[in-house]
């Protein structure tokens, strides 16, 4: 039995100290607060008033954002309760994916297909300017990442893109598995990072396994099998690839990236899975102030989020600090720019504690953001936010929910809607699940919770 911990917070002389215990069903729960070791009379009671995010300064605008992400590359635009659009120029009115962002603005740029933008990179490292020849590596010039092109199927190379890997990474023993793959030669990932980076591939030798979230940015949702800009990735395989997400809450698990589809999930150490390895920056980390001690305690944070499981075997990717709101309530993500509603549609009051959260199908959850549009009128005009979106509001330390509670204050458990059609089935959309943070897709005529979201400028 292993026991997590999260620091302490000292409180006015008071220490309270709460643990996080492994159980058999590798979940991570709560055991009961310690009792104070101090006499003082000061009281230890918390309340809404004490996690509160601070103020944007008048309306809160698109300065406070930070990092530009990519878009999901869909310009499909979904009928219901069947049928997707080649284009947004046929649909009904209602705000989609299709609608908003990089991709309507840059459906013809000849560096990527709709607001991706790469270039090809030689051996060297050096640009490659002629994009008929085939590339050794990718620089995105959204995210400024380099990332890896495998070479041929068959090629029995090092970067052969049939190769599979277990994972591995001996700082986390228990979720790593030793060879488990089928390559050429020591078949897990830390294996196969280890000789990319003794081949200094490209110029670099830092390469490593992307988050999930940066291996999900490359997914293009407007295509599938691959579902990736085969352009600038040939070879990729229509299947699963390792990201370095650990999945906190299971034991052994780490999250994967579909390139079939662009499905999310975890999966076992043992699994047998591609690699596609990146290098640069991570940018969903060291950005903010990291939580205070009070936003660890694990009591204080079950006043949002009953029932949230931490781990700080991840680092957390979504502090308090991260978050600013309005005069509303509405909460500003300062490294996005976007702007969220505090509570999903059906729940209301300052805690979201009022009222029963609702579930629609997708029509009726594009109508209720339309008519809600139509009843406050603002330059930017609620709409369910894309598949993408969702995801890069995560906290990856934590999950039920993978959010950070004091800013998305009980937040019920299940699948929320996107945006986005999928390209593969005319009569589905894509969900992430505010439970675990899968990303999969179901009928449109299906119901699921509402989370709206609006740009923090005109788009």
């Amino acid at each position: 039995m292993a026991l997590k911990i999260y620091k302490a917070a000292n409180i006015k002389n008071v220490l309270l100290i709460t643990a996080l215990v492994f159980v058999a069903s590798c979940k991570y729960e709560a055991v009961s607060e310690l009792p104070a070791i101090s006499s003082d009379s000061v009281s230890n009671e918390v309340s809404a008033s004490d996690f509160a995010l601070p103020m944007c300064d008048g309306e809160c605008t698109c300065d406070e954002a930070q990092i530009d992400f990519n878009d999901t590359g869909s310009l499909l635009a979904g009928d219901f309760p069947e049928g997707n659009f080649p284009n947004c120029t046929s649909q009904s009115g209602f705000l989609q994916d299709c609608d908003v962002g990089a991709d309507i603005e840059q459906t013809n740029n000849d560096d990527g297909h709709a607001g991706f933008s790469f270039t090809k990179l030689k051996g060297n490292g050096d640009a490659l300017y002629d994009n008929e020849s085939t590339s050794v590596c990718v620089l995105d010039n959204i995210t400024d990442l380099v990332w890896e092109v495998k070479t041929f199927a068959g090629s029995g190379d090092l970067q052969d893109a049939t190769h599979t890997y277990s994972f591995r990474d001996d700082n986390y023993p228990s979720f790593s598995t030793v060879n488990g793959g089928e390559c050429d030669s020591e078949c897990d990932s830390q294996s196969y990072l280890n000789r990319l980076n003794q081949k200094a591939l490209c110029g670099f030798s830092d390469w490593r396994l992307p988050s999930k979230v940066e291996l999900q940015e490359l997914v293009n949702y407007n295509t599938f099998s691959p579902a990736i800009d085969s352009n600038y990735f040939p070879n990729t395989k229509s299947n699963f690839y390792w990201s370095s997400t650990l999945d906190v809450d299971d034991e052994g698990n780490i999250w994967a990236v579909d390139f079939n589809v662009g499905r999310v999930v975890g999966g076992g150490s043992s699994t047998t899975r591609h690699i596609r390895a990146v290098r640069g920056q991570n940018r969903l980390l060291n950005q903010f102030s990291p939580p205070t001690g009070k936003e660890q305690l694990v009591n204080n944070r079950h006043l949002f989020a009953p029932q949230q499981r931490c781990n700080t075997i991840e680092e957390n990717t979504a502090p308090s600090s991260r978050y600013k709101q309005d005069s509303e309530g509405n909460v500003l993500d300062t490294l996005t720019g976007l702007i969220w509603q505090k509570c999903v549609v059906g729940l209301s009051g300052e805690n979201c504690e009022q009222g029963q959260a609702e579930k629609l199908d997708w029509q009726q959850a594009l109508d209720f953001a339309s008519n809600l549009n139509d009843s406050t009128p603002n330059a930017n005009p609620w709409r369910m936010p894309s598949i993408k979106e969702l995801q890069q509001n995560i906290e990856l330390a934590c999950e039920e929910p993978p959010l950070n509670p004091f800013a998305f204050k009980n937040i019920p458990f299940g699948e929320v809607w996107s945006s986005t059609p999928t390209p593969r089935n005319d009569n589905a959309s894509y969900q992430y699940q505010y439970q675990n943070s899968i990303i999969f897709y179901s009928e449109r005529q299906n119901k699921h919770h509402v989370h709206l979201v609006r740009s923090c400028n005109t788009f």
